[in-house]
């Protein structure tokens, strides 16, 4: 977009280099761009269809009424909530929501909420991964699927980058090791096109949720984000 502003205002004064420039700028972003919203998806239906949601609430209060609402609209069979409200843990805990089980395990604060069944709930032994990650495996189609749900730290100084690296690097690492099939969810703290989300994909051929229908952010709480096999 801004690169489209700045080909504008360059027509509006007239400079031929600057038309030139801002016109490479919007093709190269079109390029990266495209995939996200024209790439296929294959279609989710049958008997062999799962459909898992996460939310991060980290730094937001959260209403759990909304939360049960969107349970209830969407109906996920496994919803992970990074980060949850303390009052979220409270009335979980005392049964708050109908036709889910609570699970955690992690070291640190993930709720994974699930109407089907989920086994080895357990917090992710790799080195270098985050405190909050959990992993869990979950039955598709008669296949076992293993699922890791992980928020990264957010790479808001060089510092804080590097670590998010080596988050990402930890996540590459568990990829590999299972070998498929497997599902990647969270809050990963990165663009869609970074190289190090590449490296996440390539290293178990996997296909991002967002293929086809661009950008699903994940925080705010008030964006969910789907991935569904």
């Amino acid at each position: 977009m801004a690169s489209l502003v700045v080909a504008v205002a360059a027509i509006l004064v007239r400079s031929a280099l600057g038309v030139v420039l801002a016109a490479v700028a919007v093709v190269a972003n079109a390029v990266v761009l495209a995939p996200l919203y024209t790439a296929d998806r294959a279609a989710a239906s049958g008997p062999s269809r799962l459909e898992l949601a996460h939310v991060n609430m980290q730094g937001e209060a959260g209403d759990f009424e909304a939360l049960r609402r969107a349970l209830a609209e969407r109906r996920p069979d496994v919803f992970v909530i990074l980060e949850p409200p303390l009052e979220w843990l409270v009335r979980l805990a005392d049964g708050g929501l109908t036709g889910y089980q609570v699970r955690s395990g992690g070291r640190g604060p993930v709720v994974l909420l699930a109407r089907t069944a989920i086994t080895n709930v357990r917090p992710s032994a790799e080195a270098g991964f985050p405190d909050t990650s959990l992993q869990f495996d979950v039955e598709l189609g008669g296949q076992g699927l293993s699922v890791l749900a992980v928020h990264t730290l957010a790479p808001s100084t060089p510092g804080r980058r590097d670590v998010r690296d080596e988050e990402l690097a930890g996540v590459e690492r568990w990829v590999r090791l299972h070998g498929g099939p497997e599902v990647v969810l969270g809050d990963l703290n990165a663009v869609p096109w970074s190289s190090a989300i590449e490296q996440v994909k390539d290293a178990g051929d996997l296909r991002s949720s967002s293929d086809g229908s661009g950008w699903q952010p994940t925080w705010p709480a008030r964006r969910l984000s789907k991935a569904a096999g």
